[in-house]
């Protein structure tokens, strides 16, 4: 190593040193999303649940309006709400965290919306109802995303606290597989999105507000 090449070295590792601390004090940024998403999904999955229950004389028709009318506005107010620019600016754990949330919250949209439209589809064709079934299996998956985003974003931003609820998330797994095609299911899963979305929200959201040295 020459003289010259020395002191370069030495500046990399300290701004690689500056980065790391940086993005262990930066918090994480889903707060918001996470509130916002489990609330709109504990709200539809407990007026699905009614409709099921026989609560409300609904149409069916009725049962993907209900989730369309609450994700909907809680995917917009979601981009709208945003830290103020300069506060929180972007780190590994925040790009890992936004990432794996995306791409979760994609994949989610896309199985949704295929199984749906071949339950139509078979509805149509030849009357057959019991595709729709296959609708009472998002629930699980729903939750296996959440586990797996959770797992990433505790460790991309160092916030052991999302460890317990990404275990949680897999318990939610299990109930809402095991009451699968019931009314019940629906309360399982709004109870979980209250456990699993709603209450690591404002945890975040509270971190956010918390000074940083």
């Amino acid at each position: 190593m020459t003289a010259t090449s020395a002191p370069s070295a030495q500046d990399d590792l300290r701004m690689m040193r500056e980065l790391a601390e940086e993005g262990r004090s930066r918090p994480l940024l889903s707060g918001r999303h996470l509130l916002l998403f489990g609330a709109a999904i504990a709200l539809a999955s407990l007026l699905h649940g009614a409709v099921l229950a026989g609560f409300f004389a609904w149409p069916p028709v009725a049962l993907p309006i209900i989730w369309l009318a609450l994700i909907a506005p809680a995917a917009i107010v979601s981009r709208m709400w945003r830290p103020a620019p300069g506060d929180c600016p972007q780190t590994i754990g925040n790009k890992v965290e936004q990432a794996v949330w995306q791409a979760g919250g994609a994949f989610l949209g896309v199985v949704s919306l295929s199984t749906l439209a071949l339950a139509y589809l078979r509805l149509e064709q030849s009357g057959e109802t019991m595709t729709f079934f296959l609708m009472s299996m998002i629930a699980p998956i729903t939750f296996g995303v959440y586990a797996t985003a959770l797992a990433a974003s505790a460790a991309a931003g160092r916030v052991p606290a999302l460890k317990a609820y990404a275990a949680l998330a897999m318990v939610f797994v299990v109930a809402s597989a095991l009451t699968a095609g019931t009314a019940i299911q629906f309360v399982v899963m709004a109870l979980g999105a209250v456990v699993v979305s709603v209450l690591p929200g404002l945890m975040l959201l509270k971190r956010e507000r918390l000074p940083r040295g």
